[in-house]
């Protein structure tokens, strides 16, 4: 693993910090705040490997800011990549992931979003490729749904395109894409005042 983690961790950190930040300037009878967990589902374009299962998980917050509506945004640890396949070896991409969403209540227990994200790239691991053959950021558009089992527990399934090509080396023909689903439960803390 090519890991470098210092300068990295404290750029996400720092980010993580100012988002946090921001929210608490926002009423606190209409935030949501929240864990959750889930795995991926990831190929990436333009490479000949298995589609690979990895985890993700981190922070939820949502501000309701209508009966139907609200923005939501997750501050997330994604594992994403291919699998081995003959040949061609096994990549694994590890990103901070920062989605940004607006969500339509359908109903109070259903929910529809959609937005964009982006993406900080912490680390790969590959035989072949380092972090050096990988752009730092990446960014793309999330569909998504969601479900309240209960106050408490809701459960999550999306779907993120990417839009640019991830890779660092000039190689014709190859535009290397990440496009992954996910299935996450979050734990919500949500505010007493709310119905």
């Amino acid at each position: 693993m090519n890991f470098d983690f210092l300068t990295r961790l404290e750029r996400v950190l720092f980010i993580a910090f100012l988002i946090a930040t921001g929210f608490q300037t926002q009423a606190q009878d209409k935030n949501i705040f929240g864990a959750l967990v889930g795995a991926n589902v990831s190929n990436v374009s333009d490479y000949d490997g298995k589609t690979s299962l990895g985890i993700t998980g981190g922070i939820y917050w949502e501000w309701r800011f209508s009966d139907s509506f609200s923005f939501q945004s997750n501050f997330l640890y994604s594992q994403r990549g291919e699998r081995q396949d003959n040949l061609t070896p096994k990549l694994r991409l590890h990103y901070a992931n920062l989605p940004l969403m607006v969500k339509h209540y359908v109903t109070d227990n259903f929910q529809v979003m959609t937005g964009i994200y982006w993406d900080l790239l912490l680390g790969v691991e590959s035989s072949i490729y380092s972090n050096e053959d990988f752009k730092n950021s990446d960014f793309g558009i999330p569909v998504g749904l969601s479900y309240d089992l209960s106050r408490n527990l809701q459960i999550g399934l999306s779907y993120n395109i990417g839009l640019l090509d991830i890779s660092n080396t000039q190689t014709n023909n190859f535009s290397p894409k990440n496009n992954w689903a996910n299935l996450t439960i979050a734990y919500l803390l949500r505010p007493s005042t709310e119905d």
